[in-house]
């Protein structure tokens, strides 16, 4: 479902579990709703407030609108559509290797 609005399609990830990372490194499993190349939505038992900064899986970004339920998060900069899963989507047992990865 694309909104005339978006930019960029957003689609629905085959595996929505993944891994907040917080600025303080504490790290919340989340559900993802939907992934574009510029943001996600997501569910995760955490409170949160608009501009609030985080990773989801290995992607920086922060907090830009608060959904029922969930909140959206803007990524600080555009994810290439074909890594989109492989970046975003990231159980906290996958992600330290894939952290590393990157780094």
């Amino acid at each position: 479902e694309v909104s005339e609005n978006r930019r960029y399609r957003r689609v629905t990830p085959k595996d929505p579990q993944s891994t907040i990372i917080l600025a303080d490194g504490v790290m919340i499993d989340c559900f993802v709703i939907d992934i574009s190349m510029t943001g996600a939505a997501v569910s995760a038992d955490l409170d949160v407030t608009i501009g609030m900064p985080m990773a989801l899986g290995t992607v920086v970004g922060r907090v830009v609108r608060m959904l029922d339920p969930g909140f959206a998060i803007e990524f600080q900069t555009r994810v290439d559509f074909d890594s989109l899963e492989h970046q975003l989507i990231c159980p906290r047992s996958q992600l330290r290797k894939r952290l590393l990865e990157r780094a």
